[in-house]
């Protein structure tokens, strides 16, 4: 375990090959922990998942959320606030394909330039737009959901709260028993990670309460 007490993915391994899957390849308990893994983590409301990045608006408005830089493993967008000021946030509005299309994107290769008001996130690609008319002096926050990154390394730990360690291995569990098809086991399995879920959901509306707002947004402008 490491310094916090979450489980590593060795221990994930120890763990089912001390529960009888001894005869599998350290390659194949590592998939079926992370099967596990990825099957809870998107099972549960992401509170522990979201996370914030900062960057200075660029002057093309284009800023890449994908698995490089600073917004690792972008998911889905929860918020995006642009920052006029130290203390004078504004939220940006999402646009639809058609208005992205049809309205502002032409505008964009028309050279249309002024606030940020709206984006849209095409592919990979995150549009800012109107263009800033300058770069360097205002910054855009966002705030997004990530995935879960695979467990690779024997001292890898999961994103999830340390809590979440026996939902995971249960999850595993019941991958290795189907692969071993111990059918009834498996079963068992399922149903002692079903009932997990109910405490595990419990515990994450509390804590989701318990968050105070990331940022004030002035919509005073609205």
């Amino acid at each position: 375990m490491d310094s916090n007490g979450q489980m590593q993915l060795v221990d994930f391994r120890t763990e089912l090959i001390n529960r009888g899957f001894d005869g599998f390849l350290p390659a194949d308990l590592n998939t079926l922990i992370n099967r596990g893994y990825f099957y809870v983590a998107h099972k549960v409301p992401w509170y522990w998942g979201m996370a914030n990045y900062s960057v200075a608006v660029p002057t093309t408005g284009q800023i890449q959320v994908n698995d490089v830089g600073n917004v690792l493993g972008f998911k889905s967008m929860e918020a995006i606030y642009y920052k006029r000021t130290a203390a004078s946030y504004e939220r940006l509005y999402p646009l639809t394909e058609q208005e992205f299309r049809d309205t502002h994107l032409p505008g964009y290769h028309e050279g249309v330039k002024g606030e940020p008001s709206v984006y849209y996130i095409d592919g990979q690609t995150l549009w800012v737009l109107p263009a800033p008319s300058s770069a360097g002096t205002k910054t855009i926050e966002l705030r997004y959901n990530k995935r879960p990154a695979a467990l690779i390394a024997d001292t890898d730990v999961p994103v999830t709260p340390v809590d979440y360690d026996e939902i995971i291995l249960t999850a595993a569990l019941v991958r290795a028993h189907k692969r071993a098809n111990e059918i009834n086991l498996a079963m068992a399995a399922q149903q002692d990670l079903d009932e997990s879920f109910g405490d595990a959901l419990d515990l994450e509306s509390t804590r989701m309460q318990d968050q105070q707002e990331r940022v004030t947004p002035d919509d005073s402008w609205l």
